[in-house]
């Protein structure tokens, strides 16, 4: 049956998402072309809904992550956060849909971790980030700054 998580950035669940996220974006770098047009892609929508989501089935984060490992709508495909927003919206066949209205406020403009997550990319070859590399400090932050929006 179905179980129900809560999806801190600490907790195993988690964990095992970013990684997964990492794995992928360092086994399919992006082109030249895309990282110029790209807001930082999969990683940031990633730690986003790790640190928004609350409580909700570990099965429908993972059903989300799997799709768009596959190319389809959600974190990795998205050039920027809008435009992954609003795919999320408008698509009633994405997993995240029903989950909506936890997204709409945005990121900040430069999350603290942005710039440390250029340098993973470039640094990965593959091999995966762990989970001291992410910086929980950071998201730690991140999440002060989705309380002070007022986002829950």
């Amino acid at each position: 049956g179905s179980w129900t998580v809560n999806l801190a950035p600490v907790d195993e669940v988690a964990k095992d998402v970013v990684s997964l996220a990492f794995r992928f974006e360092a086994t399919h770098p992006r082109t030249k072309a895309d990282k110029a047009t790209s807001e930082g892609g999969g990683f940031l929508d990633v730690f986003h809904i790790v640190n928004r989501c609350g409580d909700v089935e570990a099965q429908t984060l993972i059903e989300a992550v799997g799709a768009s490992l596959k190319g389809g709508d959600g974190l990795s495909v998205a050039e920027d956060y809008q435009s992954w927003i609003q795919t999320v919206k408008k698509n009633p066949d994405n997993p995240l849909y029903t989950l909506s209205r936890w997204f709409e406020s945005g990121l900040p403009k430069r999350p603290r971790f942005s710039s440390r997550r250029e340098g993973w990319a470039s640094d990965e070859k593959g091999r995966g980030a762990t989970w001291p590399e992410v910086g929980v400090g950071d998201i730690q932050a991140h999440l002060a700054w989705l309380e002070a929006e007022g986002v829950n």
